[in-house]
């Protein structure tokens, strides 16, 4: 390293110059990055959930939708001035770009019998013309209807909704901004024009878009403020202007050059990956410091400054190598998480970790061999005679309160649960969230799950077994827990059967024929823009049925499908499917993250530990320093348990990502221990020793590290903001961990008694 730091020195200018110019070269890539809408972002290609949706899909349609939530400032919408308003509201629904299909109480396809001719027209055809017969008329029919009650219109009559499906091209970040600046638009005009009717707008489309709006955000508010807080925690911990801003420059550079990798790889950026930039600031600003405060404390030994920088950089190469090591392996565990979100977010951090290591070890003290550092009094972070002596002396109390704390900590993990709400991943600041929020509260629910039920026949829908099974499946669904509409074409069926038969009965007829018959009719009778492909297929072997739940979380979408499933299988397993849809494959992320990164974790632990042991030459070491940083993921559960409860998607990766963070302030109090075991040190005084070298680094990193997470924490998207808090407080616990129970387990396994 001796020579090494002189090179540096002798060629530090063309060495700098050729460094800026390929980092200023490569933040080009910046002039590239986009942001995703896309919200599958989420899902890899072989997913097996989502290969199943995209395969309905193509049978019947996508569910990208807006959904106009109307409700009535007084009394109910049915009045002849509400529905004149909702009448006009939904033909200018055809009017936004890319519409294809719009649904709403007024052009809701009504059937009825005229002087024996059946008849298949809108609910409210003339909305100007309406008599209170008429709207009583409407009103029974609404309430009545399986199809509106609780879809399109409340039971209480005073919500309704206006359901507009699009069709969204390839790459369709652009049209899904277009559809909610138009939506919006139209939401506004009809409020301006109605005033006692309240407009709120949510679906798909609009979900969509919040995802973009959230990273975007995260952007816009988060990047400033963590250079803030790196701003506020280097001025207090340096004391020093100047090392402060060469620093954030340099912490600045590094984040924009790895996030410009995305740029240039034509990756766009998403609520996962956009946070990238502020985790890379705050482990880079952790390396960084270590050789500064090594820097400082050899100055104030007397030691000049150019001779101060290159005895910083001779004692930390090792550790700071060791932890950029343990970093990189915790990160690149993320590659195995089910979220391809998570992989992104992983190698952007690498990447990151990997231009921090050469700039901390070449800009930086070529940066600061050209400023004038002032000798400053050392920080009383660490005191020799207080903290490292009550460790000494207090080796067994330490241990076994601590051991006590752990214990009782790690019993929250059994208060957790797996369960999370994607369409409350948005805090209340989104509109989406309110929108979505009052939609639940007053008119139906967001979350689809979608039935593919083959008969296994051409034209099989028209039997009259496979109908009355569908009826059967219809109706145990709606007697669910959570399911508050659903819709198939059993519904149609017995509606047809009650107009067109001579009993009049609402029932399914045991006539084949008749039953081909009635859905005839009904296609040849159907409103323009109105057919039967979207609940059955091509040939007329399967259909679709739809149920809709309402606050209901992931695990609420899990129960209901898996019960759908098994009852089918016992019931007409003939028809044995399980449910699909966006909501569908969101309930199962988290759970299948956690899978996925069970080995992710079990690989960081093998390969950081072998690392450890290899670097430091002791197995001892290595395994000691695994179970000193396991204790903290297993108290920041613990304790997530007994105040939170519930764990969602961020968590998933949280222990493999927080194993290569923590280790690094376990790592350099070990080097140093083991470095003055090496000079002769007496072994009551080893571990004192090594806290008065590294043990204000360790605090001062990890008031970084907690700090940058913190930010995090202000995210409005919960799985960011999950992220931080988690990460945040198990970083704490380390320190705690690293600074007393670390100490004491060395002094005790060397031999020191009180």
């Amino acid at each position: 390293m001796k020579h090494y730091s002189e090179f540096l020195f002798r060629h530090g200018r063309a060495i700098a110059t050729c460094l800026i110019s390929a980092g200023l070269f490569a933040c080009l890539g910046l002039i590239n990055i986009t942001i995703t809408s896309d919200t599958r972002v989420f899902f890899a290609q072989d997913n097996p959930h989502l290969i199943q949706l995209e395969a309905f899909e193509r049978t019947y349609s996508q569910n990208n939708n807006v959904l106009f939530v109307i409700a009535a400032r007084t009394g109910t919408m049915m009045t002849q001035q509400n529905l004149v308003a909702l009448s006009t509201a939904t033909q200018a629904a055809w009017r936004l770009p890319h519409s294809i299909r719009v649904d709403s109480l007024t052009n809701f396809p009504h059937m009825e019998t005229v002087d024996d001719e059946f008849l298949i027209g809108d609910l409210v055809s003339d909305a100007g013309q309406l008599t209170d017969e008429d709207l009583l008329t409407i009103t029974s029919v609404a309430l009545e209807d399986p199809l509106l009650v609780n879809r399109l219109i409340s039971r209480d009559l005073a919500t309704t909704g206006i359901n507009i499906n699009f069709q969204l091209p390839a790459g369709g970040s652009d049209a899904i901004n277009e559809i909610n600046a138009a939506a919006l638009v139209l939401a506004n005009t009809i409020e301006a024009e109605n005033p006692n009717l309240e407009v709120h707008v949510t679906g798909n489309v609009v979900l969509m878009k919040a995802f973009s709006q959230a990273a975007l955000r995260d952007i816009r508010y988060l990047l400033p403020l963590s250079l803030l807080v790196i701003l506020m925690v280097l001025i207090l911990t340096l004391r020093s202007l100047k090392e402060t801003m060469v620093l954030a420059g340099l912490l600045a550079f590094t984040a924009a050059i790895a996030t410009a990798t995305t740029g240039w790889l034509g990756h766009p950026l998403n609520t996962a990956t956009v946070v990238a930039p502020v985790i890379i600031m705050t482990l880079a600003m952790a390396s960084c410091i270590h050789v500064i405060t090594g820097i400082h404390r050899h100055m104030r030994g007397g030691t000049d400054q150019t001779a101060s920088i290159k005895a910083a950089l001779q004692e930390n190469i090792k550790p700071i190598a060791m932890t950029s090591i343990t970093t990189f392996i915790g990160f690149l565990s993320l590659n195995l998480a089910d979220a391809p979100p998570f992989h992104d977010l992983g190698n952007l951090v690498i990447v990151g970790i990997a231009i921090n290591f050469v700039f901390t070890f070449t800009l930086l003290p070529l940066v600061l061999q050209r400023i004038t550092l002032k000798i400053r009094p050392g920080t009383n972070l660490i005191n020799r005679t207080n903290l490292a002596r009550t460790i000494r002396f207090n080796t067994w109390p330490i241990l076994i309160v601590g051991s006590i704390l752990i214990v009782i900590t790690t019993l929250g993990i059994s208060r957790l649960t797996l369960d999370d709400d994607f369409i409350r991943y948005f805090d209340e600041s989104f509109s989406y969230r309110t929108a979505s929020d009052f939609t639940e509260a007053r008119l139906t629910g967001l979350n689809l799950i979608e039935f593919d039920l083959d008969s296994g026949t051409e034209d099989g829908i028209f039997d009259p077994g496979y109908q009355a099974d569908v009826d059967s499946f219809t109706r145990w669904l709606r007697a669910r827990e959570k399911v508050t509409s659903v819709t198939s074409i059993a519904d149609y069926t017995t509606r047809l059967h009650k107009h067109l038969s001579e009993s009049g009965e609402a029932a399914i007829p045991n006539d084949r024929t008749r039953i081909a018959q009635y859905y005839l009719l009904m296609d040849m009778g159907m409103p323009e823009g109105r057919s039967l492909s979207e609940v059955i297929n091509t040939d007329q072997s399967a259909s679709r049925v739809t149920a809709i739940l309402r606050n209901a979380t992931s695990g609420d979408i899990r129960h209901v499908n898996e019960a759908a499933s098994q009852w089918l299988r016992t019931n007409a397993p003939q028809l044995e499917t399980s449910g699909i849809s966006i909501n569908v494959l969101f309930s199962f992320l988290s759970i299948n993250n956690i899978h996925s990164m069970i080995n992710g974790t079990i690989l960081s632990f093998v390969a950081i530990s072998l690392v450890i042991m290899i670097l430091l030459r002791s197995p001892a070491l290595g395994a000691l320093s695994l179970v000193a940083n396991s204790i903290p993921a297993l108290v920041g559960f613990g304790l997530w348990g007994l105040f939170v409860g519930t764990i969602n998607l961020g968590a998933s990766v949280l222990v493999a990502m927080t194993l290569g963070i923590v280790v690094d302030d376990t790592i350099h109090y070990l080097v140093a221990w083991r470095e003055y075991r090496k000079t002769g040190t007496r072994t009551d005084e080893t571990s004192a020793a090594a806290l008065q070298t590294v043990g204000p680094a360790m605090i001062i990193t990890t008031i970084t590290l907690i700090a940058g997470f913190c930010v995090l924490s202000l995210s409005g998207f919960d799985v960011n903001r999950t992220l931080g808090t988690f990460t945040a407080i198990i970083i704490a616990v380390a320190l705690a961990v690293d600074l007393l129970m670390l100490p004491a387990v060395l002094n005790l396994a060397t031999g020191r008694r009180k």
